[in-house]
């Protein structure tokens, strides 16, 4: 079972990775050299840079939905707060999940007409994401649904005592603890123990990701028509 940890005792661990702890009546705390401060920061920046390697490794370790709601002549839509990569766009029809929806390409929308080009079914849009929002091609000319499978963002800790609670793998505190550890080592110019908990940064994230990448062992991939099924994809 992955362990559950706080930023404090990542901090702690990380401190006494590289024997900078301090100890008072037999309680442990960060030497006076180190700012807590950055500690935090290195926190949030390991525990991110590993929510990358493992969307990269796996798109679909972690993945939200979202319904939006297609207005008649709107052709834009604001994402998720948290929206980070999207995985694929369904439209809803009669409460079923149709064939995803395909991007367009901006060259699409250089007609010369100014007659305004909508779509009068749901299954006939294109999407493509531009900043924040999610943009419609033809401009939809009626009501429904979309429903948006996409990757989220990491969210920040913020406190000493906000717990690491997302399921990162077996392992995962070696590669944050060795990370935050390189930091402080570099602070201090300990370049030689900065490289020796980098290697180990390393070694802990290939095992991570090794298990990342089997953790569907059940079925194959297989191959789909893209182009022809419509139907529910529940």
């Amino acid at each position: 079972m992955a362990s559950v940890l706080t930023i404090e005792q990542l901090q702690l661990l990380a401190a006494d990775r590289v024997d900078m702890l301090e100890y008072n009546g037999g309680v442990a705390s960060l030497s006076s050299f180190l700012n807590p401060g950055m500690f935090l920061y290195s926190v949030n920046h390991e525990l991110a840079a590993l929510w990358d390697h493992l969307i990269n490794a796996h798109e679909d370790y972690v993945i939200r939905r979202e319904m939006i709601s297609v207005v008649a002549d709107q052709e834009n839509y604001i994402l998720p707060k948290d929206f980070y990569k999207a995985r694929k766009v369904f439209p809803i029809v009669s409460g079923r999940r149709e064939k995803s929806l395909k991007k367009f390409n901006l060259d699409e929308t250089n007609y010369t007409s100014n007659i305004l080009v909508t779509a009068t079914d749901i299954n006939n849009l294109k999407y493509k994401f531009m900043g924040q929002r999610l943009w419609l091609y033809p401009t939809p000319s009626f009501a429904g649904d979309l429903e948006l499978w996409y990757i989220p963002q990491y969210k920040e800790l913020v406190n000493n005592n906000d717990l690491v609670n997302f399921i990162y793998p077996n392992g995962w505190e070696d590669y944050v603890v060795n990370g935050i550890a390189a930091k402080a080592a570099e602070k201090e110019e300990s370049f030689e123990m900065a490289q020796v908990c980098i290697a180990a940064q390393g070694r802990a994230l290939g095992r991570i990701l090794q298990t990342v990448q089997d953790r569907d062992e059940g079925e194959p991939e297989e191959m789909i028509d893209a182009e022809g099924f419509s139907g529910d994809y529940s």
